[in-house]
């Protein structure tokens, strides 16, 4: 037998079981800090895409995006991505 529910228990808001606080707009924003984070050293996007378990097509997007945005440096010879420190 299903109870229903009474007007005051309808009104009441559901919280989240965990505060998330300001969620990312996209997941480009929720991911680059863990791409980041995984650049302690230069690393290939291939090296880097097996690392994080995302295929390397879409990690090179987010580089891409990265990288126009002087979050990460790409390297050359051979081409290797590495964290930016200090001003831009």
């Amino acid at each position: 037998m299903v109870r229903e529910a009474s007007p005051q228990e309808e009104k009441k808001p559901v919280e989240p079981p965990v505060a998330y606080g300001v969620l990312p707009a996209t997941i480009y924003e929720a991911v680059l800090p863990v791409i980041e984070a995984a650049l302690s050293k230069p690393t290939s996007a291939a090296e880097l895409a097996i690392r994080l378990a995302v295929s390397k097509a879409q990690l090179e997007i987010w580089l891409k995006q990265a990288v126009s945005e002087k979050k990460v440096k790409k390297l050359t010879k051979p081409v290797r991505y590495a964290r930016r420190t200090g001003p831009c």
